[in-house]
């Protein structure tokens, strides 16, 4: 069952000060106010007038300040006080990562050796690798590398024992560059696939298929042994299988990522967000191919790790509809959208791909509980806060979407106007493809006078026409399928009756 976080609202300040400000921890603020300040407590004030607005309100905030001096140069005294927080922060998590403990003993290893005291940076050096070979921080090791042959180069040793240590220097360098040079390859192969993704959608013709395979066996070619290295491949892995298709390859490359997560527990809490996607994608993945157990269980570990957390709790939200999507709990799904709406409506600061899926996702739960009306106020939010040239392929069926709502809502007059718009933004950015063509083929006949096909065929038509559809483009129809309402509405039978059958 989908439980939502009501205390999981999204930020909607616009002031960077605020934003920092109401993410500190109370222990962070603790320490905060601990701190010497030679603002003459002016930061201090600032801070606690700032921390009890509950969204950023300026004129709220000259008013809290009146009397203090501090309104008449509010933003000299934010910027400063913006600063400030940034430097008790950096003292605060000073060894809180590897990354933190790594920078404090670089600086203090420059020192030393800017001093004239190579034996003790070359100390310090050894204690940082061992931090970055422990946590695999390659290009962190190449930095300490650099130091660490200045160092001895300057170290008044014997030249065969200076010559030897120098070449075990330049040996651990080349490892470590291969290993970064791999992982740098699976990343660009990642991003640019995203970018593709995210900009085109799944491949959904042969030559997006080719251009595919061939980024995937380039990745596959690869050989990282790194925890960061293995990670990025399984996820190229999972999402271009899944880009093309292939749920089942994609399935079991989701699980092998989640796995190698749960083997090195250390690497998990360094990276909480890519763990959160990783259980995301798996309960997506598990629900495509009917493991409803191995879904279920995904997910509930995922709404565990969004408590107090907007960004995990939009992508639990976004996964978990479309798992119960997947998986036929309609009601159930259904259910909690009601229950939750005003939460799940809620706007982020920055829109985003998932508050667009949950938003999408809602539609079509409204459209197959036959509540048109809600389903075109869903879908009707994508496309209007959606950017012009972003998530095309979500905006595309998002549109042909839109167009099938407004015919259950028999909107006779407003249709052909639709239905041209439409027409102009596929073909404008070369995204109709066949199933777009037949569903606006299908509206363009509604409309005729004079029909190609009798008007009592009309609805077989387009079932039949879906179902070849089906078969040479599944993708088309994994945002909402279009075969189940045109054979409902062919059978002259509500789509939910077709879809617990």
């Amino acid at each position: 069952m989908l439980t939502l976080n009501p205390n999981a609202m999204a930020n909607v300040a616009s002031d960077a000060l605020f934003v920092l400000i109401k993410s500190l921890s109370k222990s962070e603020k603790r320490y905060f106010s601990m701190q010497p300040l030679s603002e003459d407590g002016q930061h201090r004030v600032l801070f606690e007038a700032i921390d009890k607005l509950n969204r950023y309100d300026e004129a709220k905030l000259l008013k809290a300040l009146k009397g203090t001096g501090i309104e008449d140069s509010l933003s000299i005294a934010k910027n400063r006080l913006y600063h400030t927080l940034l430097r008790s922060l950096s003292a605060f998590h000073a060894k809180a990562t590897p990354e933190a403990e790594l920078n404090r003993l670089i600086q203090s290893v420059e020192i030393l050796y800017r001093r004239g005291l190579y034996d003790q940076a070359e100390k310090q050096i050894h204690s940082a690798k061992k931090i970055a070979q422990k946590n695999e921080l390659f290009d962190w090791l190449m930095v300490l590398s650099a130091w660490e042959e200045k160092a001895v180069e300057q170290l008044p040793l014997a030249h065969s024992e200076k010559y030897e240590r120098l070449k075990g220097i330049a040996h651990e360098r080349t490892e470590w560059a291969e290993e970064i040079r791999l992982i740098h390859t699976v990343s660009a192969v990642k991003w640019e696939a995203l970018s593709s993704y995210y900009e085109n959608g799944p491949a959904r013709d042969e030559a997006s298929l080719k251009q595919w395979n061939e980024e995937l066996e380039r990745v596959e070619a690869t050989t990282p042994t790194s925890f960061e290295g293995k990670m990025k491949k399984k996820q190229v892995q999972a999402a271009m299988s899944a880009a093309m298709g292939d749920w089942k390859s994609a399935n079991y490359f989701s699980t092998k990522l989640v796995q190698l997560f749960q083997e090195f527990p250390a690497f998990t809490e360094q990276r909480p967000s890519d763990y959160n996607a990783a259980l995301a994608n798996k309960a997506v993945l598990a629900a495509r191919v009917n493991n409803t157990q191995e879904s279920h269980a995904a997910l509930n570990e995922l709404e565990t790790r969004s408590q107090d957390n907007d960004a995990a709790f939009t992508l639990y939200c976004s996964t978990a509809l479309t798992s119960m999507l997947m998986m036929r709990e309609y009601k159930e799904a259904y259910e909690a959208v009601q229950k939750h709406k005003e939460l799940l409506e809620t706007e982020l600061a920055d829109f985003n791909l998932r508050k667009a899926h949950v938003w999408f996702q809602c539609g079509v739960l409204a459209f197959i509980h036959q509540e048109y009306k809600e389903a075109e106020r869903w879908v009707n939010r994508i496309i209007q806060e959606t950017p012009s040239n972003e998530w095309l392929h979500l905006q595309c069926v998002a549109q042909v979407f839109y167009l099938v709502i407004q015919i259950e809502l028999k909107n006779e007059r407003f249709i052909p106007y639709a239905l041209r718009n439409v027409q102009r933004f596929l073909q404008t950015r070369n995204k109709a493809f066949e199933g777009e063509r037949k569903i606006l083929q299908f509206i363009n006949e509604t409309l005729k006078k004079r029909k190609s096909i009798p008007e009592d065929e009309l609805w077989e038509w387009l079932m039949n026409e879906m179902s070849d559809v089906r078969k040479s483009d599944p993708q088309f129809f994994n945002y909402f399928d279009f075969y189940l309402w045109a054979k409902a509405r062919a059978e002259r039978i509500p789509m939910m009756k077709l879809l617990v059958a």
